[in-house]
């Protein structure tokens, strides 16, 4: 699943970048975890973001605004093979470029 959501990712690099939204950092999990994750930082103009999924499905979105430092979105998620990151990560992004709800 994790590996899903960095294709996911880099084949909307360009569209982020267009938002004004920088992928600033992946980091993997160790190879000898249980369940093997991958955190993605995100940071625009007036937000810093997270996305962290596990092969389990599990995926947890956070996004903090800059200028206030309060957390403006938490969500948690338990996904399956069909799972539409288009969908799934249309509100964090919209909230990364435009800093609010």
């Amino acid at each position: 699943m994790n590996k899903r959501v960095i294709e996911w990712l880099r084949a909307n690099n360009i569209i982020l970048d267009n938002m004004g939204i920088q992928t600033e950092n992946i980091r993997e999990s160790p190879k000898d975890s249980i369940d093997q994750g991958v955190t993605v930082e995100h940071a625009s103009e007036k937000c810093l973001g997270q996305i962290s999924i596990w092969e389990s499905g599990l995926m947890d979105i956070e996004v903090v605004e800059i200028e206030s430092e309060s957390r403006v979105l938490y969500e948690h998620y338990e996904l399956d093979q069909n799972a539409d990151f288009t969908d799934i990560l249309k509100q964090y992004f919209e909230i990364m470029k435009n800093g609010k709800v």
